[in-house]
């Protein structure tokens, strides 16, 4: 349903009430994954890191600015 934040606790308290449980441990691990990835989108349609991936390849190296003539 989308509900990361409380799938994580939910699966977090399985884990902790019965460690031998696999299914809950991959489950658990699932969720972190997934709310790791999850990252907010920019209004031009990129996400925040495209963003600031094309803006550090606009600037120039520090100490290696070049003339204007």
């Amino acid at each position: 349903m989308g509900k990361l934040d409380q799938a994580l606790v939910e699966y977090e308290i399985a884990s902790e009430l019965n460690p031998t449980n696999g299914d809950a441990d991959d489950e658990l691990r699932s969720t972190r994954n997934k709310l790791r990835a999850k990252v907010a989108v920019a209004r031009e349609g990129k996400t925040e890191l495209q963003t600031m991936i094309e803006r550090a390849r606009d600037l120039a190296p520090p100490g290696l600015d070049l003339p204007q003539a």
